[in-house]
């Protein structure tokens, strides 16, 4: 008899700017009828009414999801099958619906844009704008009137609660985000697109 016990909401917890993770935990479970012991585990992740994909195989009894861009609103469903030679079995579904944080007053809109506007304020309160010309397609990336240490850009937009800069001097051009004050690796998108 397959027996598999409920994956368990263990931690849910979201930072202001709805960038947050969540932890799922489960007991061990016992695959086949032989009472054998999952050898893995399968983690899988849907998002609204989508399709489940596979996230994580794991050995261990936990996973945490960083969804590191949620814009929040978006209801994630998760299922783990417990695997072993002898075949799987899957857990029941638990789902959790991301928090939409509304944003201090005076953070710019989701989506804003330099050019056309002048600057962005993120939810920190930092002022984002374009600085001197570095080369014929670039400008200097500023906050608070500070040179933003490597970045050079044409345009920054304010998305999901980061700051994203794109650079068309990388061929074909990338994009990079702000996140612990540090600029991420090259990006082909970025989710405002």
């Amino acid at each position: 008899m397959n027996k598999f016990i409920s994956v368990l909401l263990a931690v849910l917890l979201f930072t202001t700017n709805a960038l947050g993770a969540v932890t799922i935990s489960w007991p061990s479970a016992v695959v086949d009828a032989n009472h054998d012991a999952a050898v893995n585990y399968d983690v899988r992740r849907k998002s609204g009414t989508g399709n489940y994909v596979s996230i994580a195989v794991i050995t261990g009894t936990s996973y945490t999801d960083s969804l590191a861009s949620d814009p929040g609103g978006i209801t994630y469903t998760y299922q783990v099958f417990a695997q072993n030679g002898g075949g799987s079995v899957g857990s029941n579904e638990v789902s959790i619906t991301t928090p939409v944080v509304t944003p201090p007053p005076g953070t710019s809109p989701n989506n804003a844009r330099v050019p056309p506007l002048a600057s962005i304020t993120d939810n920190g309160g930092n002022v984002w704008t374009l600085g001197s010309q570095v080369n014929a397609t670039n400008r200097y990336v500023m906050k608070n009137n500070t040179y933003a240490e490597g970045a050079h850009g044409s345009v920054i937009v304010w998305c999901n609660g980061l700051i994203y800069h794109y650079d068309p001097s990388w061929a074909p051009g990338y994009w990079f985000y702000y996140q612990n004050n540090r600029w991420s690796t090259p990006l082909k998108t970025m989710p405002c697109l």
